[in-house]
């Protein structure tokens, strides 16, 4: 009889756990549905909706990622004299910062005018005929 009563023991206990396992469910249940009722769950939506909306932002990026910018230099030749277009860019820059102290620059142009042997840039805009570096 007591191999039995284990026997029975041992299936009351699965109907047991089994019980417990669909008590949990139920509770489960109730709390999503309560989380509807008080607006939780259209928050829920709305946050995987938007994450949604991310993913080809970040596919987009990554296929910006895979372009690269090749590298460039330009060189001005003349009268048997070569000079290298960085090198005039970098002295405007230093001689624009040297007399505004303090400014951003964002954007630089530079017009190369090789029979004054000089250039003349305009930075953010700002001219004059002053901006003038020699090569």
């Amino acid at each position: 009889m007591k191999k039995e009563e284990k026997t029975i023991s041992m299936e009351e206990k699965k109907e047991t756990k089994a019980a417990k396992k669909s008590t949990a469910e139920k509770k489960s249940a109730a709390k999503k549905s309560t989380k509807a009722n008080t607006g939780e769950a259209a928050d829920v939506k709305l946050a995987a909706a938007e994450s949604e909306e991310k993913k080809p932002v970040a596919k987009k990026a990554t296929a910006k990622r895979a372009e690269v910018e090749p590298k460039v230099s330009a060189v001005v030749e003349y009268e048997g004299r070569s000079v290298l277009v960085k090198n005039i860019v970098a002295k405007a820059v230093k001689a624009y910062k040297k007399a505004n102290k303090g400014v951003v620059i964002k954007k630089v142009d530079i017009y190369i005018k090789p029979e004054e042997n000089a250039a003349y840039y305009v930075i953010n805009g700002d001219s004059s005929p002053s901006y003038k570096v020699e090569l």
